[in-house]
């Protein structure tokens, strides 16, 4: 079975994570897997070191490039693919459709922006989805359901939930200690980048962290104004900020204009962020829009207690109280009172999190997601369905 997986994230996050974990599944070494994705990322270079056959393209982060979709098609129709697995990429998906490859994969990994109200756009948008995919895997149920309303036929949708490879986070986790220390790392009054080396960056406490694209649904301006009224209760706290992306420059304004600048790190992107996520006493998840949250459940796996927004699929995994705490989207003195309980309690943090890390123990395993995802290719070769 050969199958393509198409990347257009350059920029790395949760997806590109899910997809280097899925690959470097053992069910998946009975498959020809090829990956192709931008030139000189983040995902460019991890698959290289899985020993992955790889193909780049110089464009990235844009789902649709009609110069991409000649690219791809051909490669497509050269080497004859089983199956093509799209991940944001509809330059992918048109492709592959164009070829006549008849088994299109696409995992949504994020809810999308709002629906169009013009009921023609709207059909439009629904023909457009249903002609050039499969099958449709959501990473949880509210991405299904946010897919039904597209319209997209329920029997087109697997749910299949972001899996974590625990024993790799571990391992992950103890190549570095990087907890950041405070008196060393944020003496100057501005909000810095992660200059500084790695081994330089030890042991402070209390560290809040999070790990995520800057980008504007991800909402780390409430987290940060969160932080400045947490810093009235805990002043030697310190807010770490793994990640990249547009808002940074933005975040990092807001810190200053909050007087909490020399209180923030941002890191910038991290490939071992496992070793981040150690570091942290809390991890914030203040997400205004998410499919799931990866992030999270590599926290939750390292025994973190996770305060996240009650929003998208983060209640699939988050019960408030029982296995971390839940606060609405976009409320920073909800998020605020949150982290303070928290840092407050430590009883109450060790029970959180060691429920949160049975949770993915029970719930989401990496090798269960490979090979439910598995099992979509083969039912689809199966029945040579379009």
């Amino acid at each position: 079975m050969r199958v393509l997986h198409v990347s257009s994230d350059y920029t790395p996050g949760g997806a590109t994570r899910y997809l280097l974990t899925l690959l470097s599944q053992p069910v998946f070494s009975g498959a020809d897997v090829t990956v192709a994705c931008p030139m000189g990322g983040g995902l460019a270079h991890a698959v290289e070191r899985l020993g992955i056959p790889l193909v780049t393209f110089q464009r990235g982060d844009r789902s649709f490039d009609a110069g991409l979709v000649l690219q791809l098609a051909r490669l497509i129709s050269s080497r004859r693919f089983d199956v093509v697995h799209s991940h944001a990429s509809a330059s992918s998906r048109l492709a592959a459709r164009l070829t006549g490859c008849r088994n299109i994969v696409v995992t949504r990994h994020t809810l999308g922006g709002d629906l169009p109200r013009n009921p023609i756009r709207r059909a439009f948008t629904s023909i457009a989805q249903v002609s050039l995919a499969s099958r449709f895997i959501a990473i949880s149920r509210a991405i299904s359901r946010r897919l039904l309303d597209e319209g997209v036929p329920g029997s087109r949708i697997e749910t299949i939930y972001n899996g974590v490879d625990i024993p790799l986070i571990e391992r992950e986790a103890l190549v570095l200690d990087v907890r950041p220390d405070i008196d060393s790392m944020v003496r100057d009054s501005t909000v810095r980048d992660s200059t500084v080396r790695d081994s330089t960056v030890r042991g402070a406490s209390p560290i809040i962290g999070t790990l995520g694209r800057l980008s504007p649904e991800k909402g780390h301006e409430f987290l940060v104004r969160a932080f400045a009224d947490v810093l009235t209760e805990f002043p030697g706290a310190a807010l770490v900020i793994v990640g990249q992306g547009g808002e940074r420059d933005k975040l990092a304004r807001l810190a200053g204009e909050l007087g909490i600048a020399e209180r923030v790190l941002f890191t910038g992107y991290r490939e071992n962020s496992s070793a981040y996520l150690k570091a942290f006493d809390v991890f914030a998840m203040p997400s205004l829009s998410e499919g799931l949250g990866l992030a999270m459940l590599e926290a939750m796996t390292l025994r973190k207690p996770v305060i996240a927004s009650n929003t998208g699929g983060i209640p699939e995994v988050i019960e408030d109280g029982a296995n971390g705490l839940l606060v609405p989207p976009a409320d920073a003195v909800a998020l605020s009172r949150g982290i303070a309980s928290l840092l407050k309690n430590p009883s109450l943090s060790a029970n959180l999190a060691a429920a949160g890390r049975k949770t993915v123990e029970e719930r989401f395993s990496a090798r269960t997601m490979a090979e439910r995802t598995l099992s979509v290719y083969h039912r689809l070769l199966e029945r040579g369905e379009r």
